[in-house]
């Protein structure tokens, strides 16, 4: 009488496993990840919006890296001082610089796990442009000299007689005239912006640019906007006289 053995379907499974190559079996047991976190520094060159995502483009010192926004849409940018006032994620990114960190999916395009706006790095940085380039101004007429026009995003600084303030609780708006023509500023919140007074020599956040800063000569700092009724929104402030 002839017996044959009974194998278990649990051992043959072990055996074709152990039979195949070292590489094969080591391949099962590892998967590719993507969740190794990245950090990158440069400024935004491109910023699109579709819907509730968003894409830009960080070029950096060692190239341009593509990111997303994470799926509820919403950009995580930290808290900084370096957010002008007014900022919007969608329109106000482009030209900034920024610190990123983010995590490289299978796509090729990172997903922000957090943002930063930085202050403004080295002119003729290898991370990217400083601001918009300004067009050359058109012949002035007449012999006359004609203002520049103003860059959206560009980043300037004015410097004049501050000749009106209008406040409407923390939100500020003021006109200042230089040689050449009036521009007029908008801070959403004043007591956010620093003012450095030069008469007195230090620097004081709880300016009283309402009553205080009209009759007075400024240099400011602002940012381009476009659409409004406003030249730009304002970061700093500085009292000359």
């Amino acid at each position: 009488m002839t017996h044959r053995a009974i194998v278990s379907p649990f051992i043959l499974l072990v055996a074709a496993i152990a039979a195949q190559p070292l590489e094969a079996q080591t391949a099962q047991n590892i998967r590719p990840t993507t969740d190794t976190p990245s950090e990158a520094t440069g400024y935004v060159t491109d910023s699109v919006c579709a819907g509730k995502s968003q894409r830009i483009d960080v070029k950096t010192s060692t190239g341009t890296v593509h990111l997303r926004t994470p799926i509820s849409g919403t950009m995580p940018i930290d808290d900084s001082p370096d957010v002008p006032t007014g900022f919007n994620p969608c329109k106000s990114l482009k030209g900034q610089r920024v610190r990123v960190q983010y995590t490289m999916e299978r796509d090729g395009v990172g997903t922000i796990t957090s943002l930063r706006v930085l202050p403004i790095g080295e002119v003729n940085s290898s991370e990217g442009p400083i601001a918009p380039p300004t067009p050359p101004a058109a012949a002035p007429a007449s012999g006359t000299s004609a203002p520049s026009p103003l860059v959206p995003d560009a980043q300037m600084t004015v410097e004049g007689k501050v000749t009106d303030v209008t406040c409407n609780g923390n939100d500020l708006v003021l006109k200042i005239a230089t040689d050449k023509r009036q521009f007029t500023l908008h801070a959403r919140n004043y007591t956010r912006l620093t003012f450095d007074d030069d008469r007195r020599s230090f620097v004081d956040q709880d300016f009283p640019a309402c009553t205080d800063l009209k009759g007075h000569v400024a240099a400011i700092d602002f940012i381009v906007v476009e659409g409004k009724s406003y030249d730009g929104d304002m970061r700093h402030v500085e009292v000359l006289r």
